[in-house]
């Protein structure tokens, strides 16, 4: 399909900043000023799915729900069904984004079928229904709550269905074993000196460490070259991430470049069962920066988290 790039929608273009994005943040940055935590600097050993569709949440739902949750309606409709009178305690609920589908105008979709494309929609990724009408998605936030929470007017609470174990290995052998399939895999190397430095290198492809017994804990290794595994996806031969381009060239300042790295960090940590002891040092001035960050960018740690899953399937299934 020929885009057009010079055909303008009558629709505005200067609208305010993302509503969606904004809420979302807004939660993050409220929670790491209760905690003094950072949300990526703790592995998801929960479970993190809707529990009556038992379908895991993605992207940045994973960094701010653990549990088992429902959505009002969705429990009413439950409650209808069986008879059952469950309800749900004021001031429980928590944030969801959801991704719903959106038809495009009527005039836009002429521009679309004649070769063009609206400037509006220029970065929409479009898509067709059934119907045969154009589509794309626009991001919602609901509101969900922990079944933890719930109960009928006896008491009973919604009983849980998760029964599965979360983890059944030895972590460190997974770790080598995701860090070795890697490096064979894409050629990447791994170098251990007395630098005091740690690093990727695109100009050599190569990952710099201090040697394993200088770090405080295994768990402190592997976490540390996790982050730079992540790195090392962005190169424009793997996933050509454009902020790992912007990242390359200032490593100095806090960017979705390196909250990417984090994110891909905290995901194999998980994929290991790393435990949360780790992360036990979490200096004001350090958490402080990326508060300021994220409320610069509010929707910077949306799209961290997109490129995270990106270089996890990478890392782990090449692709």
């Amino acid at each position: 399909m020929a885009y057009n790039t010079r055909i303008k929608s009558k629709k505005k273009t200067d609208r305010p900043r993302n509503k969606v994005a904004d809420v979302i943040v807004n939660r993050i940055i409220k929670n790491i000023e209760k905690d003094r935590k950072l949300p990526w600097q703790r592995p998801f050993l929960e479970v993190c799915y809707n529990w009556l569709t038992e379908k895991d949440y993605t992207g940045i739902n994973r960094i701010m729900l653990a549990g088992e949750y429902i959505g009002f309606n969705q429990l009413m409709d439950f409650n209808k069904k069986y008879n059952t009178t469950y309800t749900i305690p004021s001031g429980c609920g928590e944030i969801v984004l959801l991704y719903v589908p959106k038809q495009v105008s009527e005039e836009d979709e002429k521009i679309i079928l004649g070769g063009g494309m609206p400037q509006h929609l220029l970065f929409k990724k479009l898509f067709q229904k059934d119907d045969g009408h154009y589509y794309f998605r626009v991001p919602i936030y609901k509101y969900v709550f922990n079944i933890k929470h719930i109960a009928d007017e006896n008491g009973n609470v919604l009983p849980t269905k998760f029964t599965k174990k979360l983890i059944d290995f030895v972590p460190n052998e997974k770790a080598d074993k995701i860090i070795s399939n890697y490096c064979e895999r894409t050629g990447v190397r791994i170098f251990e000196n007395n630098g005091g430095r740690v690093y990727y290198s695109d100009s050599d492809d190569s990952i710099h460490s201090v040697p394993k017994d200088k770090y405080r804990a295994s768990e402190a290794y592997y976490r540390v070259m996790f982050h730079e595994l992540g790195h090392s996806t962005g190169i424009e031969s793997r996933l050509n991430r454009k902020s790992y381009a912007i990242y390359s060239k200032d490593k100095k300042t806090h960017s979705r470049e390196e909250m990417t790295a984090e994110l891909t960090s905290l995901l194999l940590a998980t994929e290991c069962g790393f435990s949360d002891d780790y992360w036990v040092d979490n200096s004001d001035y350090y958490i402080e920066g990326w508060v300021s960050y994220l409320k610069d960018k509010p929707n910077a740690i949306i799209r961290a988290m997109a490129d995270a899953e990106k270089a996890i399937e990478y890392i782990l299934n090449g692709g």
